[in-house]
């Protein structure tokens, strides 16, 4: 018998287990520090059996380690021993009392042992050197081992940022001149390090010395590789929406080449010294159109630097729920990828911050390991390429404690989801115009015209719109457009002129769905005459807002009706205005005067919506989320027009307010798989697709009309092959059948409730299909009779359709690979 369900058939990849030398410091001996790896590399021989190879990422201080180095082995250094800030006010005369409530963490750090041993460069070497040696005898892996450099203040404190060299910490990210800037230069000491034994001369660049010192570490200690921490290499203000590029009110247009010039000036001296070390990355907490537009970031020369991992998932959606921005920031990051490939980041323990997500952030629900390997990133063949690495930050948590119950609830959930890892575009993908911002927002210096357009994509996934794929402009030009005839693209209006709008023109003319948001300012008079609008003089400001697109609905409030287009966030103001004859979906007015914000092509193939930064602009890390009673947030026209494919999906909630699920839907062995997370579990789906409602294995759900109502679960991750088209209003129940009556059927579903229904089912490719129908649940149903119901084959779909089904429906097939294995069934349909 044969089952998916049953089969890990899958490669995860380069397995790194980041770690810190708490485990280390109770027992710092050889024998100590061999106990330590072995007990870590047997908790997670389950999940390594699947992986290419393994690394461990050391959390060894705050990267100040590689700045302290002088090459001698006994030299001690400051390392991760405290739970809580590493860099506190060294002025504070006496420890407050840790007993008492309003104790803060951020403000005083607690050790996280009693009495700590020191740290030697010696012990530091012998770590290594025992995880490399207990790891091969535990796995048969070669183990590299990583170093980490991190920009800030949190980890461990650092002499030399915050006092002999203060000259490189200029960013203000927690607290004045308390993050370190990769373009610095630094003042002459005369003190001896490693790489430079007659002092450090003024004005040598940061790149180059850190290079230097890790290089020498790297030989002396045994390390492998270097990672770079919270989005050093990057930018200046990596965790913060504006930065020195634009402050939040204006931007500075005639700093911008200095800004990029000088980030890339840091990679050619620090990849000078250390040649093709691989170079694994964090990245920012944003996308690479906000860091762009922000920042200056000169995301295409970082790319070019060989033996470079992007960065991955970012952290931060555990922390703040603001898991749009987590999605958004991994596919930009990822739409276009260097030479080493990307990884999978999964946020388990913490060893500085008191706190475990799997177990008191996440609630050991698995939507961040499902919602993040649910995206398919895409190449110029449409082919998709999985990650190159999983990182786990951290197997130690904040006390140096490796408790089993997280790495044996975390491992299945890793090994389902890499099981189901998409194989195809989804249902939605995002065409990401990687090279068009570069050209647009670097080269050119006109960031102010991509400032919206990443926002507006994280709202929309944060208010649910189902993008699950990514390609790059210069994968897209380069694809065959047949290949993207299944999903729904979704990108930027392209400017006149570009290969860009030239390969949008010719997906179209393959018969692509299309939907476009941003201004049609800078597009051809072809491309809006193929939307449906033209230009007028703008509006801005407080608009107002009507809309025929379906909107969710609440018992108590509902969507305001005021606009709110703040031009210098938006890329100008609203100025297009309907062709006659349009389809206008959304219009909005200011003292009278009218401007069209969507509309759908005459043909069918486009819906256009022109966008507003969906956020309020603060002074904190990241703008604030809109009341949407209060004002309209324009990004839920993006999952509204999908209706005009067909495509219905929308919420009904307690309160308009209510945080809405999140949901991607990827493909996978011809499967449309649903993977969610409902912030509120009170929430219900309305969905309805061309072949009709959806029917999830395992759910239970309501149709009428031929729309689904879904309860969200906290946590879903499973696939979808059959649909439901019926008029009459019935409860449908999609479940897996329990015993396999017939030993060459790979898998049996059920459906329970249908009224003179029409079902389709999308079998795995090559597969054939077998429908029964039954009074109720529990009755024979003998397949092996062949069919009781009409069927077809529709081949223009690739599909089974059942018509007239009433009662029961037991939905068998067998998969094309495993028709040599047993006897074929005679009653299964062929294609």
């Amino acid at each position: 018998m044969h089952h998916y369900d049953y089969r890990v058939e899958t490669n995860v990849g380069r397995v790194c287990f980041e770690l810190s030398l708490k485990p280390f410091g109770y027992d710092k001996s050889p024998v100590g520090c061999e106990a330590v790896a072995r007990e870590l590399f047997e908790k997670w021989k389950p999940l390594l059996r699947y992986a290419s190879g393994c690394a461990i990422l050391l959390w060894t201080s705050d990267g100040s380690e590689i700045l302290e180095y002088t090459g001698n082995m006994e030299d001690a250094f400051e390392w991760c021993r405290y739970i809580g800030i590493g860099n506190w006010d060294r002025s504070l005369k006496k420890n407050p009392d840790e007993n008492k409530a309003d104790y803060n963490l951020h403000k005083f750090p607690l050790l996280y042992m009693e009495n700590p041993p020191e740290m030697t460069y010696g012990d530091l070497k012998n770590i290594i050197a025992a995880l490399k040696k207990v790891g091969h005898e535990e796995t048969g892996l070669d183990i590299e081992v990583g170093e980490t450099f991190d920009p800030g203040p949190e980890f461990a404190y650092s002499w030399f940022k915050y006092e002999r060299h203060p000259e490189i910490a200029s960013g203000t990210i927690m607290g004045k001149k308390r993050w370190v800037h990769c373009a610095s230069r630094m003042h002459a000491e005369k003190r001896a390090y490693a790489a430079y034994p007659d002092g450090i001369p003024e004005g040598t660049h940061l790149g180059e010395f850190l290079g230097r010192q890790f290089m020498a570490m790297k030989r002396d200690l045994g390390f492998d590789y270097i990672w770079l921490s919270n989005g050093f290499g990057f930018s200046l203000q990596s965790w913060n929406w504006t930065g020195e590029l634009f402050d939040g009110e204006k931007y500075d247009f005639e700093g911008a080449a200095k800004v990029r010039e000088s980030i890339r000036e840091f990679w050619e001296y620090f990849t000078r010294e250390i040649g093709d070390t691989r170079v694994e990355t964090r990245g920012s907490n944003l996308s690479t159109g906000m860091d762009i537009a922000a920042h200056g970031c000169p995301i295409d020369d970082i790319y070019a630097v060989k033996n470079l991992v992007s960065p991955p998932n970012s952290p931060w959606a555990a922390l703040d729920h603001r898991f749009g921005l987590e999605l958004v920031g991994y596919m930009s990051h990822i739409a276009e990828i260097p030479e080493k490939g990307y990884a999978f980041r999964y946020y388990i323990h913490d060893p500085w911050w008191h706190n475990s997500p799997w177990f008191d952030r996440y609630g050991r629900s698995p939507h961040d390991i499902y919602l993040p390997l649910s995206i398919a990133r895409l190449d110029e063949n449409c082919g998709v390429t999985k990650p190159w690495a999983m990182d786990f930050l951290s197997v130690d948590d904040s006390f140096g404690k490796m408790p089993d119950r997280c790495n044996m609830e975390v491992i299945p959930h890793l090994l389902s989801a890499f099981n189901d890892y998409p194989d195809a575009p989804g249902l939605v993908t995002w065409v990401y115009p990687f090279d068009e911002y570069c050209r647009i927002g670097l080269r050119e210096g006109k960031m102010e015209r991509l400032m919206m357009d990443d926002w507006f994509i994280e709202s929309a996934v944060d208010f649910g719109f189902p993008v699950n794929s990514v390609i790059s402009d210069r994968n897209f030009i380069a694809a065959d457009k047949n290949k993207l005839l299944k999903t729904i693209l979704v990108t930027p209006v392209p400017e006149a002129g570009t290969a860009l709008e030239k390969a949008l023109m010719d997906a179209l003319e393959h018969g692509a769905r299309v939907i476009l948001y941003g201004s049609t300012e800078f597009a051809s008079a072809e491309m809006r005459a193929r939307i449906g609008v033209t230009l007028a003089d703008g509006i801005e400001g407080d608009l107002e807002i009507t809309t025929s697109l379906p909107l969710d609905t609440a018992e108590i409030n509902g969507y305001s009706n005021k606009l709110i287009h703040q031009s210098l966030l938006s890329g100008g103001a609203v100025k297009e205005c309907a062709l006659p004859g349009a389809d206008i979906c959304a219009e909005v007015s200011q003292n009278g005067v009218k401007r069209t914000y969507a509309v759908c092509s005459a043909d069918g193939q486009i819906v256009w919506v022109r966008g507003s930064f969906p956020h309020i602009p603060s002074k904190s890390s990241k703008p604030a989320y809109r009341n949407p009673a209060e004002n309209f947030v324009p990004s839920i026209l993006l999952r509204a027009s999908m209706s005009k494919f067909g495509y219905l999906m929308r919420f009904d909630c307690f309160d308009i307010t209510t945080k809405l699920p999140l949901i991607l839907f990827s493909r996978c062995r011809g499967a449309l798989w649903l993977n969610s997370f409902a912030k509120d579990t009170t929430v219900r789906m309305h969905m309805t697709t061309p072949d009709g409602a959806p029917a999830p294995k395992g759910m239970d759900f309501i149709v009428s009309d031929s729309v689904g109502t879904y309860p969200m679960e906290k946590a879903m991750h499973t696939d979808c092959r059959i649909y439901v088209r019926q008029k009459n209003r019935t409860r449908v129940r999609c479940f897996q059948e329990n015993i396999q009556s017939y030993h060459n059927i790979d898998e049996k579903i059920v459906l329970e409730g249908l009224d003179d229904a029409e079902v389709t089912v999308y079998p795995t490719e090559g597969g054939s299909v077998c429908f029964y129908l039954t009074e109720k649940h529990g009755s024979n149903a003998p397949m092996y009779m062949g069919s009781n119901v009409a069927w077809e084959y529709d081949e223009k779909r690739d599909c089974f359709v059942a018509h007239h089904a009433t009662g029961v429906l037991h939905i068998g097939w067998q998969e094309k690979e495993h028709f040599g294995e047993h006897e074929k069934l005679d009653f299964l349909w062929e294609k």
